[in-house]
């Protein structure tokens, strides 16, 4: 969790300002998904939902599904 919002505040703090202005917002997106730092933050959000057996949420989703 601590690395996901280390990415979130790279991005928010640096990589927006370097994203080229005036694109449409199909070409910003493109560009901003680039980042590394956004790419590292999906996937630290998927290793949060998908995680070590009974510390992650599908298994805590599938607790409360079942009952």
């Amino acid at each position: 969790m601590a690395l996901m919002i280390d990415m979130i505040v790279a991005v928010l703090t640096d990589s927006l300002s370097t994203l080229p202005k005036g694109f449409s917002t199909l070409a910003w997106l493109d560009d901003f998904l680039y980042l590394p730092e956004v790419l590292y933050a999906l996937f630290f959000f998927w290793l949060i939902c998908s995680g070590p057996g009974k510390f992650s949420v599908d298994y805590w989703l599938a607790g409360k599904l079942l009952r």
